[in-house]
């Protein structure tokens, strides 16, 4: 038995999820533009989650999860005998993981204009937090086929809606879509042929 998370949970969690698939599948200098859009969306709402881990109400506050480093060791070593334990710690984890990566991810990207380094680290970013998901899918897929958990069904389904959460959610949501939308791309254009064109004279010397 899991329990339902409240439709502005769910309307995150799917933005969130669209933002990143979206920032990623669009890493590229055709597709700038949609790039910043969706990763400028998944970047605020990061922001905006932890910050609701600290001030949230109810189901929105960091307390609902299990950052025990302890009961993650024996939630992993005791996976099938269904330890008795608060929560979830393995996807506790994993979510702040992401909200962590994915606002570091959005940072260094918005500043990589002016730093190779900064690109490195927006995509090793990025790719990391691919794989933390990718880890976090297996595990729902994982605790539903031998558990039987069915954790999947807490971000499906209908729910309470909590409108002012979930009109939050949205404004967030947007308000990232239109800064990205008021950044020049050409700032990552011109640096980005000014890189290629220096690693063309190293490779002609």
């Amino acid at each position: 038995m899991t329990d339902e998370k409240p439709m502005a949970q769910k309307l995150f969690h799917w933005l969130f999820v669209l933002g990143f698939a979206g920032a990623y599948l669009s890493a590229d200098d055709d597709t700038l533009r949609l790039h910043l859009i969706f990763g400028f969306m998944a970047g605020g709402l990061a922001v905006l989650r932890l910050l609701l881990f600290i001030t949230g109400p109810g189901s929105w506050h960091g307390r609902e999860l299990n950052l025990s480093v302890k009961d993650l060791k024996t939630y992993l070593l005791r996976y099938f005998h269904k330890p008795a334990l608060r929560g979830n710690p393995a996807a506790s984890f994993a979510a702040v993981t992401m909200l962590v990566l994915a606002v570091v991810t959005a940072l260094s990207g918005y500043f990589s204009a002016d730093s190779h380094t900064l690109e490195e680290i927006h995509e090793a970013a990025g790719n990391l937090f691919l794989f933390v998901a990718l880890a976090h899918i297996a595990g729902v897929v994982a605790d539903t086929l031998f558990r039987g958990s069915g954790a999947y069904k807490q971000m499906v389904g209908k729910s309470t809606v909590q409108w002012p959460m979930a009109v939050l959610v949205v404004l967030v949501a947007a308000s990232g879509v239109l800064w990205s939308l008021s950044v020049d791309t050409g700032i990552y254009d011109d640096e980005h042929g000014e890189r290629e064109h220096y690693e063309y004279e190293d490779y002609d010397d």
